[in-house]
């Protein structure tokens, strides 16, 4: 069998299968459903009629086209006849399945585009490649806007109860929120309006979910916000009470300075106890944070919080300085007492306890360094006994 007549058998094949597809896949569109729905719905509205009636007015184009397709078909099966074929039938035949033999519906001409001596009609022939790309895209449409009303019809109402449920689930402080009222009053309608504008409810449910959505996550980061306050007022009261004491060891610290120290240098006025307890102080204000957090009102207690939180640094830092400044004088003549303590425990267990230079030594050192305490004298005393301690070390080891 030649290539020609190979050709013609398989393309009319090919064209018989496509008819078949075309009938098959129409009716189907005709079954489904949403389409016998669409198509009886004169109370389409909104968007869903904007979109859905012009592509429904193009499904008896399709019809038309199969006719056309079929027709053909007719025509090439006559033509072939029965029996074998030759090459002049088979090119006949791949002509008309291939060319341009498919005659279109007659069009009127617009005004506008007429030749004095032309036609008021316009009459087209196409080719059945033609036919069917043009058919296909037709189809397309129509099934689109089917198959995306289908899913809005059955997602719709699933939704719907879904968000109602979370608005009516929200903590009654957001009740008030504009967002609520308006995903409500929004969802309120939407019920109406699934069967006549699916496509168009479904556009307003997303800006009600939208609107939970928005109002659901400020509502998370409100109850984060808590937490985190929460947290950071415990912190607060554990700076406070630092803070307290602090306070109190640096007036304790001066009064022992003064008392054990003779003439002590460096000391600090200590704090006014006022910064903590007064109208003013950090332990009302951090009272009044407790409140507003207590009320609810957890930005404003948050702001207070971090101005609180500077000052209190400040405080401690102040606090800090103080308390080891006046702490210092003390400090430093319990430091010589306790290496003079180290030396003569040294002396002992070398056999030198009852070294009489070194017993004079120890008893002015220690005559010193008793209350009122010269501390630049103490200092003297403690390292001349250090040192004749460790001369008198170094001579024994040197016999």
């Amino acid at each position: 069998m030649s290539e020609v007549v190979t050709y013609a058998e398989r393309r009319l094949r090919e064209l018989r299968a496509a008819r078949d597809a075309v009938t098959t896949n129409l009716l189907d569109l005709e079954a489904e459903g949403a389409y016998a729905l669409l198509k009886a719905g004169d109370g389409l509205s909104g968007a869903t009629a904007l979109k859905a009636k012009p592509a429904l007015a193009r499904l008896p184009e399709l019809w038309r086209g199969l006719e056309l397709l079929d027709d053909l078909i007719d025509r090439a099966d006559a033509q072939r006849g029965t029996g074998g074929l030759n090459e002049r039938r088979a090119r006949e035949l791949s002509e008309l399945l291939d060319g341009p033999s498919i005659t279109l519906p007659a069009e009127t001409v617009p005004l506008a585009q007429r030749q004095l001596t032309g036609s008021s009609v316009a009459v087209q022939t196409t080719t059945a490649t033609t036919l069917l790309a043009g058919m296909e895209a037709t189809f397309e449409a129509v099934r689109d806007v089917v198959t995306e009303v289908d899913a809005a019809w059955r997602d719709l109402l699933g939704r719907v109860q879904q968000a109602t449920a979370a608005l009516d689930q929200l903590p009654p402080e957001a009740a008030g929120d504009p967002q609520v009222t308006t995903a409500r009053t929004t969802l309120d309608g939407l019920a109406t309006r699934v069967a006549d504008d699916p496509l168009g409810a479904t556009a307003d449910l997303e800006r009600a979910e939208a609107a939970l959505d928005t109002v659901q996550q400020a509502i998370t980061d409100r109850r984060a916000r808590a937490t985190r306050l929460d947290a950071d007022l415990a912190t607060a009261r554990t700076l406070l009470a630092e803070l307290e004491r602090l306070v109190g060891e640096g007036r304790l610290a001066l009064d022992r300075s003064r008392a054990e120290v003779a003439r002590p240098e460096g000391l600090l006025e200590p704090l006014d106890p006022a910064i903590l307890t007064g109208e003013t102080g950090l332990r009302p204000w951090l009272n009044r944070l407790d409140q507003l957090a207590v009320a609810g009102d957890v930005d404003k207690a948050g702001r207070g919080y971090q101005r609180w939180r500077q000052v209190a640094d400040d405080t401690l830092a102040a606090a800090r300085q103080v308390a080891a400044a006046n702490t210092a004088p003390t400090t430093r003549r319990q430091e010589l007492r306790g290496l003079l303590r180290a030396a003569k425990a040294k002396a002992a267990a070398s056999g030198r306890a009852e070294d009489a230079a070194l017993t004079q030594l120890a008893r002015r050192a220690s005559q010193v360094l008793g209350v009122p305490c010269d501390l630049a004298a103490a200092a003297k005393h403690v390292a001349a006994y250090v040192d004749a301690l460790r001369s008198h070390t170094r001579k024994d080891e040197s016999r």
